[in-house]
């Protein structure tokens, strides 16, 4: 059984997703599913998505499309609902946008850190890369007091699918 499950919504991203992918088959831990729903791309997304999974075949991957876009909050949500019915049970989930990289202990590092830290339910971590893709500005204060209490209101186990378009 998997501890991670990894949400990859994705949407006409054909000149990124390799790199996304990629940073996934480095993870030092590999106690991870990826669940991709591509929100109606018209562009190589799939197909990329297609070759990279048959020459990485150790990966475990469920990919699901939709013929419309819906928007992000859509997709997003359709990866957790697609891992939520799957029948497994996920210690965690994983968040990564298709432009975006997870450097490779990413999730081991994620995990470890919050089986050790039962009273935290979330680890974020956010950083900017420039022109060259060095890392440019980390993201690692988001002006929240420490005690500050975060409510976060998820419209049917996910995020508002009302909101704007990709």
């Amino acid at each position: 059984m998997s501890r991670v499950c990894v949400l990859l919504p994705v949407f006409n991203r054909e000149a990124f997703i390799g790199r996304a992918l990629e940073s996934l088959r480095v993870q030092t831990s590999k106690d991870f599913d990826v669940f991709i729903h591509d929100d109606g791309s018209i562009d190589n997304t799939v197909k990329n998505i297609g070759g990279f999974f048959a020459t990485n075949s150790e990966l475990n991957y469920t990919l699901t499309r939709e013929k419309n876009n819906q928007g992000q909050n859509f997709a997003r949500n359709h990866t957790l609902r697609a891992a939520l019915d799957s029948g497994i049970k996920y210690d965690y989930v994983a968040s990564l946008d298709s432009d975006d990289v997870f450097l490779p202990d990413h999730l081991r590092k994620n995990v470890k850190f919050l089986d050790e830290n039962a009273k935290i339910d979330v680890v974020y971590s956010d950083c900017g890369l420039d022109e060259n893709a060095k890392i440019d500005v980390v993201y690692s204060d988001c002006g929240l007091d420490e005690n500050a209490k975060i409510d976060v209101v998820y419209s049917d186990c996910g995020l508002d699918e009302n909101a704007s378009k990709w």
